[in-house]
């Protein structure tokens, strides 16, 4: 099931949070949300804690498995990183989100290295912190991208996307992207492409 869910101002925390898409916004300062936004989020499995606390409470992307090419996975606190020994690989998560003061760094042959990031779980990608790359990145998810406030992302090239790529196509160098997502790809954080690269 997708969820859907819009971005709202949070004075109390001075950034944009992710509510329900039929949360209502709260004038003249106030700082709750209705009766009917909470029972909605807590319907959606977010709890009232998702507004009395920094988005990122999410933990560093899960579930890796390597779907083609070569590259290993490890973690060490914090930090998530990705060593791929091939100039291609596919990685199929079941969530890609990056916390606050969390890092995912992908560390590839080169600059010409790109690194397909399919997200196959139910939740958008919410980066909040770090992500690196010395080469190119694509991330794939049908449930959204959220790039916050506090997002820093520093890699060679990078494709942020809701829709889909075949592996074949992206093992070829064919880069057409097809699916019937309406989700969408918000940037609200610093993202850098370094060498003449993209975004």
């Amino acid at each position: 099931m997708n969820q859907v869910f819009k971005l709202v101002w949070s004075r109390s925390l001075g950034m944009l949070v992710p509510v329900p898409e039929v949360s209502r916004a709260v004038g003249h300062g106030g700082r709750r949300l209705s009766a009917r936004a909470r029972r909605a989020m807590q319907s959606m499995g977010l709890g009232a804690l998702a507004v009395m606390a920094p988005v990122p409470a999410v933990a560093l992307p899960q579930g890796g498995s390597v779907a083609a090419g070569t590259a290993s996975i490890s973690t060490n606190a914090s930090t998530l990183t990705v060593n791929q020994t091939s100039s291609k690989a596919i990685i199929n998560w079941q969530n890609f989100s990056v916390g606050a003061g969390e890092s995912v760094n992908f560390r590839q042959p080169g600059a010409s290295s790109v690194a397909l990031n399919r997200v196959l779980g139910n939740n958008p990608s919410q980066i909040f912190g770090h992500l690196t790359a010395n080469g190119q990145i694509f991330l794939i998810n049908p449930n959204g991208i959220v790039f916050g406030p506090g997002a820093q992302v520093d890699v060679g090239g990078l494709v942020a996307s809701t829709l889909d790529i075949a592996n074949q196509d992206f093992l070829a160098g064919n880069y057409q992207f097809s699916g019937v997502s309406t989700a969408s790809v918000v940037n609200y954080g610093k993202i850098k492409a370094f060498n003449g690269g993209y975004v």
